[in-house]
């Protein structure tokens, strides 16, 4: 199903506040009776697909980009993730404090709260906000 999706990031990284916004047209699908998010980011690039394996597990799959990955989020661990970047591969782990989220037939959000790690190094303080609806009239 076509929806419409709303993406925010924000992220604290040695003081400084970066935020992103982005509006985009993705496809919700079920895999495996799970709800899977997809779309291609404007502003950042590259396709990302958003699974919600339960209701404190979250994959966030970006490829295409330049900068690929796959972060996991999983309420109160740590998970190990790399990004590939054109310069080489970088380890990463994300903290997850909380996973929030509504999936109904049509609409939803999902909200992440994490930390990002490098050998064991906060990096920076993220909050993810993803929500989409049934986009009319495609």
């Amino acid at each position: 199903m076509t929806v419409f999706i709303e993406i925010f990031n924000s992220q604290l990284s040695d003081g400084e506040m970066t935020e992103i916004k982005d509006t985009v047209t993705g496809e919700l699908s079920f895999e495996d009776n799970r709800p899977v998010l997809s779309y291609e980011e404007k502003k950042l690039g590259g396709q990302t697909a958003v699974t919600l394996t339960g209701s404190d597990f979250v994959t966030v799959k970006r490829v295409n980009s330049g900068f690929n990955t796959e972060m996991t989020f999983q309420r109160g661990r740590a998970c190990e993730c790399v990004y590939f970047t054109p310069y080489g591969e970088i380890a990463l782990e994300t903290k997850t404090y909380s996973v929030v989220s509504l999936i109904e037939e049509n609409s939803g959000y999902i909200e992440l709260d994490y930390d990002i790690l490098q050998g064991g190094v906060k990096q920076s303080h993220n909050k993810m906000k993803i929500s989409f609806s049934e986009e009319k009239d495609v």
